[in-house]
C-alpha cells in the first residue's frame, strides 16, 4: 500500500519520493511539497480514492493534510492494507 500512495503522490505532485526508508513519511507533509496546495490537495484525493477503490469522507480529506502517516492511517481505516 505504501509504495502504490508514493507512486500517486508522485504522479499528483510531481515529486520524487524515496521509498527505500531515506525519506521518512513524517516528512511528507504539505509544508515540503511544493504544489500540495489546495487545489493539488483535492486532485491527491481523488486520485487516491481511484487508486486504492475507497470513499474519502470530508474529515479524511481534511486529515490528509497531516501528511502521508495520516493517509496511511486513514487507508488502513478503510480496509486498505
Amino acid at each position: 500500500m505504501l509504495e502504490r500512495l508514493l507512486i500517486v503522490m508522485e504522479k499528483i505532485f510531481d515529486v520524487e519520493l524515496v521509498s527505500d526508508g531515506s525519506t521518512a513519511l513524517a516528512d511528507i507533509v504539505p509544508e515540503a511539497i511544493e504544489g500540495w496546495d489546495s487545489m493539488g490537495h483535492l486532485n491527491l484525493a481523488m486520485a487516491i480514492q481511484d487508486e486504492f477503490s475507497v470513499e474519502l469522507t470530508d474529515d479524511d480529506i481534511e486529515n490528509m493534510l497531516d501528511g502521508a502517516e495520516e493517509i496511511v492511517r486513514i487507508l488502513k481505516k478503510h480496509g486498505v492494507n
